[in-house]
C-alpha cells in the first residue's frame, strides 16, 4: 500500500447543493501529498453522479448501504485512509489553497489541530446559526492549546495515531460525536491546538426552520451524551423527564450568557441576536426534555 502524508476526510450526504465548491477547492491545494477519501451515507439526492465528473486519481469514494450518520460514515473513511494526518472536512464548507500545508506545518505543535470557521450566510438565522455552531472555532480568536469542551470535526487534522490510543468516533450517536470524542482526546491528554489562522468558509443554515432543527438535534443525545459518558458539565443533565420540564428556560438561558461571552469580544453585535439564539437553545432544551421519553 501507497503510504502518503495526508488523508482528506469527507463525508457526505445529499449534499449536491454545495459539494461542487467543496470539492474545487479541496482539489486544488498548493500542497500535493494527499487523498481525498469521500463516503457517501447513502443519499438520496444526486451528490454521487456530481462527483463522478471529478476525474481526479487522488479521489477514492465509498457508500454506505444504509443510512449510519457522521461517526460511522467518518470512520469507514478514516480506516481506509493511507495518510500519516487526517484531514476532517465538511461538504458545505469551501477551503483556501493553502489548507492542507498550514494543517501540516502545524501538526509538529500538537496531535490534533482545529482551525476557524468562518459563518457564510444571508439571513438572520444564518448568523445565528454561526454563533451557534462556530463557538470554538471563531475566526480572529487567541491562539490556544485546548483544556476543555471540543472543536468540530470540520476543519481539523489529527494524526492517525492518534486514533490507536484512543478509538475512532461513536457510532451509537446521530449529533454530538465530536463532543464525545474530544472528552476522551482531554481525558488522555492529547495535545490539541487551536489555530485561528487556519480559515475556512461554512455555508450556514439559512430560515429559521432550518436553524431550530438544527438546535433541536443537537438536544437529542444530550443526556446520553453528558451522563452515560460522565463528561464534563455533566451536572447540567436534568435527573429526569418531570425536573427537565422545569430545566428548559433556565437552561436554555445559562446556554445563550455563555455563548454570548465567548462572542461579545470578537463580534459585539452578537447582542442584537441574542433573542433568536435563545428560542434556538429552548428548542435545544425541549428536545433534552423529551429524550427521557425514549
Amino acid at each position: 500500500m501507497i503510504e502518503i502524508k495526508v488523508s482528506i476526510i469527507l463525508p457526505i450526504y445529499n449534499a449536491s447543493r454545495t459539494i461542487v465548491d467543496c470539492l474545487k477547492s479541496a482539489m486544488n491545494q498548493d500542497y500535493q501529498d494527499y487523498e481525498l477519501i469521500i463516503v457517501d451515507d447513502n443519499s438520496s439526492d444526486d451528490t454521487l453522479s456530481i462527483i463522478k465528473k471529478f476525474k481526479d486519481n487522488r479521489i477514492r469514494m465509498f457508500k454506505n448501504k444504509e443510512n449510519r450518520g457522521p461517526g460511522f460514515t467518518r470512520n469507514v473513511a478514516i480506516k481506509k485512509s493511507r495518510g500519516n494526518i487526517v484531514l476532517l472536512l465538511d461538504s458545505d464548507t469551501v477551503v483556501p489553497e493553502s489548507w492542507i500545508s498550514k494543517h501540516v506545518n502545524e501538526q509538529k505543535n500538537a496531535d490534533i489541530i482545529g482551525g476557524s470557521i468562518f459563518g457564510v450566510h444571508k439571513t438572520v438565522s444564518g448568523e445565528a446559526d454561526s454563533f451557534c455552531s462556530h463557538f470554538t472555532s471563531i475566526p480572529n480568536a487567541k491562539r490556544r492549546y485546548l483544556k476543555k469542551f471540543h472543536m468540530p470535526t470540520n476543519n481539523l487534522s489529527i494524526k492517525k495515531n492518534v486514533f490507536d490510543k484512543i478509538g475512532y468516533f461513536r457510532e451509537d450517536f446521530k449529533n454530538s460525536e465530536d463532543a464525545e470524542f474530544f472528552s476522551r482526546v482531554l481525558n488522555a491528554n492529547i495535545k490539541v491546538l487551536f489555530a485561528p489562522d487556519i480559515l475556512v468558509n461554512h455555508l450556514d443554515r439559512e430560515g429559521l426552520k432550518n436553524f431550530l432543527k438544527h438546535q433541536y438535534s443537537w438536544g437529542v443525545d444530550f443526556v446520553k451524551l453528558r451522563k452515560k459518558t460522565k463528561m464534563e458539565y455533566n451536572w447540567l443533565v436534568p435527573p429526569n423527564f418531570i425536573l427537565s420540564l422545569f430545566y428548559i428556560i433556565p437552561l436554555a438561558g445559562l446556554h445563550t450568557i455563555w455563548l454570548v461571552g465567548q462572542w461579545i469580544r470578537y463580534k459585539p453585535r452578537i447582542i442584537l441576536y441574542t433573542p433568536l439564539i435563545f428560542i434556538g437553545k429552548i428548542s435545544q432544551t425541549i428536545a433534552i426534555s423529551r429524550s427521557f421519553l425514549k
